[in-house]
């Protein structure tokens, strides 16, 4: 059976390189980090992968995770190179914005 894109142009699926999941940052990931950055993914259209947004409460509704949980994976994911934060929201009561970066790759191989 052949690919056809959906009718929107997006791919049925969310797409992850085998040198992250091979990489030792990626099995040095917590699962919540992980489902996490899978999040962030689906969340990424090709179009501009500096202004990601995921907010704690669509992590807590779909996959029951608390607020500790998510800030630690946050944090992980962050240290470990894989996302780094473009805008805080803080106390302006907005959501962090997020950029995928391949920081990652370029930490291990040094």
């Amino acid at each position: 059976m052949s690919y056809r894109p959906s009718r929107r142009g997006k791919a049925p699926f969310v797409r992850i390189r085998k040198e992250v999941m091979d990489s030792e940052r990626w099995c040095k990931l917590s699962h919540a980090a992980r489902t996490v950055y899978l999040e962030l993914l689906k969340q990424n259209n090709g179009t501009d992968p500096e202004n990601l947004s995921l907010p704690y409460s669509l992590l807590v509704a779909k996959y029951g995770m608390n607020h500790s949980t998510i800030r630690k994976a946050f944090q992980a994911l962050e240290k470990g190179g894989f996302i780094k934060i473009v805008r805080h929201g803080g106390l302006e009561r907005r959501c962090n914005i997020y950029a995928l970066t391949d920081s990652w790759y370029y930490r291990a191989s040094k």
